[in-house]
């Protein structure tokens, strides 16, 4: 009886064993399925081919966001994610051999890099930003957007260092042009990238091994033994590379005393040693759009009056310019950047609206009683005055890109009154800085929205102080 129950549990437990093995196979095969499934999804890094000329690679995933690499039709790229119809991409490959980027840090901070002698090269001394160069300017101020950090005690290869004025009072800033270290990623939309066939791949995987990632020419060396070709030779990876890339390789004259190359070389036989010559790369530099024309004529307007943004400083004129711009270029990358000018330029415009109340309450005093006075007597005695104030250049509409103007000023606090518009017939640069009374024409302008004045009468009631 015992021994039937052992034979019992002997055969149970054999069954059990079976059964199993039979489900982890059956899992097993399901798992190795479903990570096949898997590997195949958009969501895994894949290579992808450009597949329009002048597709641009962005700082981030939309078009608000500025281009830092153009691409050409054909390039191959690695697509590490996606998000949002947009893929992105690994900075690796030929294509992207020439990204740029800036390390920016003020000129009064040391300690960030260890330079070379030449300042070809540079070592981090500790995690700093880089910052995607942007395609549409070439002021590294304008370069906003952080996509990577460089790690302590990770080399990086300077190209060029310029000094950016640091404005409002801060301190200068050292800019350092780099080439984009491989943890960087930048953003192309997945309209113009489609993924990869095998030959393509074989061409990505064989250009990061090539050197400087880049296929080259090969020759083979003199003193390299004679090899005979075989008679049937078998097709490798090696030679589908070499088919895949011959339309963009430049040919080689060999010379009669040098062997020739084999693409499958007899095992037995030592494999000839090639010479590879390599052709630096140009960078090719985008040319500018007329959106990118337009914010540049802005910004160096900007630069005019920011040093420091004084309490009579033109700030709404030029927000609105910027709002101008913003309406009829809504789509353009450079959009977003305005669109923070603007918001700039408004808090500004506030902390100007209140020191000129300020000043209004401390112009209360005898000095400014006396200008006030001037101006009741002038009203009181030429009511056909259209404005009175002080008359000031106009920093924004200086005659470039723009209609010369000149300032009418209230003189209790600096507040802009109106445009005066010149005309032939006088001469208002002999009026300047004076207070004036002006008979005339006032109308506003909604084009530059502006209050303006046509002079056919100008008075001088009060001398410069």
């Amino acid at each position: 009886m015992k021994k039937n129950h052992q034979r019992i549990r002997r055969g149970f437990a054999a069954a059990l064993i079976t059964g199993l093995s039979g489900a982890l196979f059956i899992c097993s095969h399901a798992v190795s399925q479903n990570t096949t499934a898997t590997t195949t999804t958009a969501k895994d890094p894949y290579i992808a081919v450009i597949s329009t000329d002048g597709a641009y690679l962005r700082s981030g995933a939309a078009k608000t966001y500025y281009p830092m690499v153009q691409f050409q039709r054909g390039d191959l790229v690695e697509v590490v994610g996606e998000k949002n119809r947009w893929g992105r991409i690994r900075i690796d490959g030929p294509a992207l051999s020439q990204a740029q980027g800036f390390v920016i840090y003020p000129t009064n901070e040391s300690g960030h890099l260890r330079l070379a002698a030449d300042g070809k090269t540079a070592v981090a001394l500790g995690q700093l930003p880089v910052y995607a160069r942007n395609l549409n300017t070439t002021d590294p101020s304008l370069c906003w957007k952080r996509i990577c950090n460089v790690k302590p005690n990770q080399s990086i290869e300077i190209i060029e260092t310029t000094t950016v004025d640091g404005g409002g009072g801060a301190p200068d800033q050292i800019a350092h042009r780099i080439r984009l270290p491989q943890q960087a990623e930048g953003w192309v939309s997945t309209a113009f990238i489609s993924p990869a066939n095998e030959a393509e791949v074989a061409i990505w995987r064989a250009s990061l091994a090539a050197p400087n990632k880049a296929l080259t020419t090969t020759t083979v060396a003199k003193d390299a033994p004679k090899i005979s070709a075989p008679t049937t030779p078998s097709s490798t990876p090696s030679t589908v590379v070499a088919k895949q890339q011959q339309p963009t390789v430049a040919k080689t004259n060999v010379p009669e005393t040098t062997a020739p190359v084999v693409a499958a070389p007899v095992a037995t036989l030592p494999t000839p040693t090639p010479m590879v010559t390599t052709t630096p790369e140009k960078l090719v530099e985008a040319k500018p759009t007329p959106a990118a024309k337009e914010l540049a004529s802005l910004e160096d307007r900007f630069q005019k009056i920011r040093n420091p943004p004084a309490s009579a400083t033109e700030l709404l004129p030029l927000r609105n310019l910027y709002a101008q711009f913003v309406a009829e270029s809504p789509n353009s990358p450079e959009a977003q950047y305005a669109t923070l000018r603007i918001e700039q330029l408004s808090l500004w415009s506030d902390l100007q609206e209140r020191r000129q109340a300020i000043a209004a309450l401390r112009n209360s005093t005898d000095t400014a009683a006396n200008h006030n006075s001037s101006i009741r007597l002038a009203l009181a005695n030429g009511g056909d005055y259209v404005a009175v104030g002080r008359l000031e250049v106009s920093t924004i509409f200086d005659g470039d890109q723009l209609p010369r103007l000149y300032r009418l000023q209230d003189p209790s606090n600096g507040r802009t009154l109106a445009y005066i518009v010149p005309q032939d017939d006088i001469s208002l640069t002999m009026m300047l800085g004076q207070l004036i009374g002006i008979n005339g024409k006032k109308s506003y302008d909604s084009g530059l929205r502006l209050e303006l004045i046509e002079p056919q009468r100008i008075d001088v009631l009060a001398p410069q102080q």
